[in-house]
């Protein structure tokens, strides 16, 4: 289409447009945002979008406060039982009168106490000894030769944790690289 057959177009189209003074313009009605029939007006439903996004803001700070006071509660609990551990071993330590025996028996006492409020925090010990090596739960310091399979866990250097079956801390492990070769080549 050239530029002409486009003018005459545009000219016939503005001819068709009906045409308003000043005052017609101020005298018609602005027309409403929703017709009758359509439901809420678009200030209405901007209201109600509002009070939502404000009702939903309030319910995510509530949500956030009991979260946070729970933390508290908990470490509170937490806290509550540790004390009757520094209790015991304060106790160890006053009443040992440097006595090596009744300070050993207190701080057993003190240890036994720790593991036991580990364990109700849902803490258990990691199995090392004996089992096979597992990446996940062991952190190998060492591998020598031994008389036991390759891959085997001979000695504990440092306790690994699990919290809720999830390690906490893995263990710190020697493990055995199999047999020493050059002494079964020695024995045939």
């Amino acid at each position: 289409m050239s530029n002409s057959d486009q003018q005459k177009k545009e000219k016939q189209h503005e001819s068709t447009q009906p045409t308003q003074s000043v005052e017609d313009a101020a005298q018609t009605p602005k027309p409403a945002t929703t017709l009758p029939s359509q439901g809420p007006t678009i200030e209405e439903l901007t209201d109600l979008l509002q009070r939502n996004q404000a009702s939903f803001e309030n319910y995510r700070k509530q949500v956030q406060q009991r979260i946070t006071e729970s933390e508290q509660m908990a470490l509170k609990k937490f806290l509550g039982d540790f004390l009757l551990i520094v209790d015991t071993l304060h106790l160890a330590l006053k009443n040992s009168n440097h006595d090596a025996a009744v300070l050993q028996e207190g701080l057993d006492m003190v240890y036994s106490q720790i593991l036991s409020l580990l364990e109700k925090q849902g803490v258990a010990t990691i199995a090392t000894v004996g089992n096979r090596f597992d990446p996940v739960m062991h952190q190998a310091l060492a591998k020598v030769p031994d008389l036991r399979a390759a891959e085997t866990v001979i000695e504990e250097f440092q306790k690994g944790y699990l919290l809720h079956g999830r390690v906490l801390r893995p263990a710190r492990v020697k493990i055995s690289s199999g047999p020493d070769k050059k002494s079964e080549n020695k024995k045939e």
